[in-house]
């Protein structure tokens, strides 16, 4: 019992004294080897989450999108990213919130949900395949229906990478 209790302590220390930060700054660097830049204004450190205020998107010096708050949690069994009132520059597109989450029983799923007035999307990015399956629901906005596939269930976008 001893063991276990000890191998529980362990693993939630190792979660709550992570430098997450460090997390943060190896995506930058990974993102910047394809020219995509995060650039934020404020970042706060908590014990099993990260918050990024006034964010902006930039590829290949082109500035893609802003971001009011990224706010991520990180557990054992389960990990979320809440993004909140991104403004996109293609088209003016805003989209309220969009959520991203993984857990232990899928750890190459990462789930999407997002919330816009121009559509409600779920979807997937499969990180053992290099997929990512998007599809949109109540879809307003024609020029982004022109960029899309179609089919009986509605507009989807699938990208392999």
């Amino acid at each position: 019992m001893k063991i276990l209790l000890s191998i529980i302590l362990f693993i939630i220390s190792t979660i709550v004294f992570i430098p997450q930060s460090n997390i943060l700054f190896t995506l930058q660097k990974n993102m910047q080897k394809e020219k995509i830049y995060l650039n934020y204004y404020k970042l706060t450190q908590h014990p099993f989450n990260l918050t990024l205020e006034k964010n902006t998107i930039i590829y290949d010096k082109i500035k893609i999108a802003n971001i009011s708050n990224i706010s991520t949690l990180i557990g054992l069994f389960y990990n979320k990213i809440d993004i909140s009132n991104v403004s996109i520059s293609f088209n003016n597109l805003k989209i309220d919130k969009i959520i991203l989450t993984n857990n232990i029983l899928s750890p190459f799923i990462i789930n999407i949900k997002a919330i816009s007035k121009f559509a409600n999307i779920s979807g997937y990015i499969d990180l053992k395949n290099k997929k990512i399956i998007l599809h949109f629901a109540k879809l307003k906005n024609k020029n982004l229906q022109k960029l899309l596939q179609h089919n009986k269930q509605g507009y989807f976008y699938e990208e392999s990478f």
